[in-house]
């Protein structure tokens, strides 16, 4: 009896007959059984499936996007399915897409558009999720290394020491047992707009994952009595621990102090504000002339002008999301959220007078092409205009 109440809810928000009650029923089952959900669209792709030997699949992603994205971000504070609700629907259309791999779909029931501008970028310039890690080293002596091109194995060598690039793509440093660096060298890993997560293990153990548009800048081997390290944009940092050799990150106004630790550093030039997100341990964060010790799920933000505050009980998931493939917004203004974008997909936004002050809750896998994000914001009175890369969110 539930399946088929949840089958005629999906068919009448399907073919435009669904009013504002059944609409909100609908959602709630996205919400809370889920399971309920992905049942359904089974049997009805099977039953689609043995009609038909030829789907389109690019139709079958916009149905499962209209089922289980379209009214699922909040606007301000109201969801734009009936302006009232104060309730947060996540998205979930990539993630069943990719996760329950739907290889067909129910579209026939659905009127895709053709004229947008998402579906115009979608066919003209389409501009697909990285696929790729584009990522490079710059050595101590100036050469740059590009990671995508080389094989696995040594890549380069810097005295005593080599970097090796790893069958995963991870990239390593080994040094020569029992011989002694009496000098810092430094190396600088850069991973630019467009390019997928690239992580590296330093030559202490330390691991660090660097999100697109940041960059790390290491010693090839750690000397001395401190382990010192400059980060630019996102990174997050699994610290080997080693109590006699502190581990500092340096960002734009900011230095953390750890002795192993799980943390993340968010600090993009282009943002106002640096956040640091404690996972485990402990970490000391100065800025200007302040300086707190942070607690697991406490978060650091610092502003433009160095002022630092705490936040407590900070969601999690939110902040590793990007580690994890997955954009999440909460209560993310349309500004912030095209800077995710504008970073993944390495474009260029541009912003007309007047824009909407809307907020967005949801998430959603980032191995999509551009163009389907676009069609989900369009669907909220989101507009654009398109030059080549560059994206303009007009009025």
């Amino acid at each position: 009896m539930q399946k088929q109440i949840v089958r005629q809810l999906i068919e009448a928000y399907l073919t435009g007959a669904a009013d504002d009650a059944a609409r909100e029923e609908l959602l709630r089952y996205v919400q809370n059984d889920e399971a309920i959900i992905l049942a359904v669209l089974t049997e009805m792709q099977e039953a689609q499936a043995a009609e038909t030997a030829s789907l389109d699949s690019e139709k079958m992603f916009a149905t499962l996007q209209k089922i289980l994205s379209v009214d699922k971000i909040s606007q301000a504070k109201t969801v734009s399915l009936n302006r009232t609700s104060t309730k947060k629907w996540w998205w979930a259309a990539a993630s069943v897409v990719f996760l329950v791999g739907l290889a067909v779909g129910i579209y026939k029931m659905v009127n895709v558009p053709t004229t947008t501008i998402a579906t115009a970028l979608h066919k003209e310039n389409k501009i697909e999720a990285p696929s790729s890690n584009k990522a490079t080293i710059m050595l101590a002596d100036g050469t740059t290394v590009f990671l995508d091109s080389i094989n696995n194995g040594a890549v380069a060598q810097q005295g005593n020491v080599a970097l090796i690039k790893l069958a995963n793509g991870k990239i390593a440093y080994q040094t020569n047992n029992g011989e002694i660096i009496e000098k810092l060298q430094y190396n600088t890993l850069f991973n630019p707009k467009g390019s997928k997560v690239i992580d590296i293990a330093l030559s202490d153990g330390t691991h660090v994952w660097l999100n697109a548009g940041s960059s790390i800048t290491y010693p090839v081997v750690f000397i001395g009595s401190e382990r010192k390290v400059a980060l630019k944009g996102e990174g997050y940092f699994e610290v080997a621990k080693n109590a006699d050799m502190p581990f500092s990150v340096t960002s734009q106004s900011t230095e953390v102090q750890v002795l192993g630790t799980h943390f993340n550093i968010n600090a993009y030039a282009d943002d106002p504000n640096e956040r640091i997100t404690l996972l485990e341990g402990s970490v000391q964060v100065k800025a200007a002339r302040q300086q707190e010790i942070l607690k697991p799920l406490q978060q650091a933000v610092i502003n433009d002008g160095g002022a630092l505050s705490i936040k407590n009980h900070v969601n999690i998931e939110e902040v590793m999301a990007w580690k994890d493939g997955l954009f999440y917004f909460d209560e993310m203004s349309l500004k912030e959220l095209m800077k995710q974008i504008e970073r993944w997909y390495d474009v260029e936004v541009v912003f007309d007078k007047n824009i909407p002050n809307k907020k967005f809750t949801g998430k959603m896998y980032k191995n999509v092409p551009l163009s389907e994000v676009l069609k989900i914001l369009e669907e909220l009175d989101i507009h654009f205009k398109t030059e080549a890369k560059k994206i303009i969110v007009t009025n």
